[in-house]
Formats: C-alpha cells, sequence, structure tokens
C-alpha cells in the first residue's frame, strides 16, 4: 500500500472517531456563564501546555446578543451571529487566528459537523470543501478547531473554537475541555 493510500485509510479510521465525539457531547441548556466557565477553563488548558504556543479561543452561539471576555471584563456587544460569547487572544497571537476561527465557526454553522471532522472527510475524499461544496476557502476552513455546541432537542446552536495550534491538538484541546466541564455539570451521556 503507498503512503496515501495509508494516509487516506488512516484518515478514514478516525471519522467513527469524531462521529462519536460530536454524538456524546451536548448540553441540556447553555447559558453565558457555561460559556465564560468552559471558556476560563480552555484558556486555562492553553496556559499549562509545556510549549506555550498562544491561541484564540472563541464560543458563540448563533442570532443574538454577544457577551465577549476580554482582558478580564465581560462586555455585551452586537454581532451578527453569536448570543453567547467568550473570546480570548493570547499574547503572542495575530488578527490571522480571529480569521481562522471565522472560517472553522462558519464550516460548523453550515455542517454541524466539527471543523476536525469536514477536512478528515473530504480527504478521506481526496476533495476539498472549495470542490465538493463549491464554497470559498477564503470563507470556510475545513481545519480541525471548531466543534459544535449542541443542546438537547435543540441541534446545533454555537460553535466552541480554538486557533492556533496543529489541528488536531485544536479540536483535542476543545473536545477534552468540553467532555470535562459535562462532567463537571453531571450532563455526560
Amino acid at each position: 500500500m503507498s503512503a496515501e493510500a495509508t494516509a487516506v485509510e488512516e484518515t478514514k479510521a478516525l471519522l467513527p472517531i469524531i462521529l462519536q465525539q460530536e454524538e456524546t457531547i451536548h448540553f441540556p441548556s447553555f447559558t453565558s456563564n457555561d460559556a465564560l466557565a468552559l471558556g476560563l477553563d480552555i484558556l486555562k488548558r492553553l496556559q499549562q501546555r509545556t510549549d506555550k504556543k498562544p491561541a484564540v479561543i472563541s464560543i458563540s452561539i448563533a442570532d443574538r446578543t454577544v457577551f465577549k471576555y476580554v482582558s478580564f471584563t465581560l462586555t455585551q456587544s452586537q454581532t451578527e451571529n453569536a448570543q453567547f460569547s467568550f473570546r480570548f487572544a493570547m499574547d503572542g497571537t495575530s488578527p490571522d487566528n480571529w480569521h481562522w476561527i471565522t472560517r472553522k465557526e462558519a464550516t460548523v454553522y453550515r455542517f454541524h459537523h466539527s471543523s476536525y471532522y469536514m477536512g478528515r472527510y473530504l480527504a478521506a475524499q481526496q476533495t476539498t470543501i472549495e470542490q465538493k461544496y463549491l464554497v470559498s476557502e477564503r470563507e470556510y476552513a475545513a481545519h480541525g478547531g471548531a466543534f459544535p455546541l449542541t443542546i438537547d432537542g435543540l441541534g446545533v446552536v454555537g460553535v466552541v473554537a480554538v486557533s492556533g495550534l496543529p489541528q488536531a491538538e485544536d479540536h483535542q484541546l476543545v473536545v477534552d475541555a468540553m467532555e470535562c466541564y459535562m462532567n463537571k455539570i453531571g450532563q455526560h451521556h
């Protein structure tokens, strides 16, 4: 088997694992206090990494008021597509990280799958998001780091995203934090 064929098989093997994560990580409800607690946990996890790579964090819920956590001050503002939001940029990040977040979030909102799942799904098919779905890679990023925020009975209502690490690490950091938060509030199914 060629190296390319092996890589495709390894990618295909990830798909059921990521789908299982998407099926099991969901909440009965999610408030601005949940966004703040989860966002702070993600920040703590990033700060505890030995490589100290900087990243940005975003938690959003579609089509409402936004609560932004900036420099440890919670302020309210309006945006196009977020209700409760935690946003934080670690020192050493750049505006490019926010561009990645926006593109990853757009992927989750459109396809209701994590951006990592979409990237691995497309890689397994040896195609791109632009080729398969006729959407611009300037607007959508099928790279790991954005995960659906799913509410029981409602479905995908938002996105938890990180950008700054390699894509598999961005994805796993978000998954680990969401699973830990679900366990903390006693909601893991």
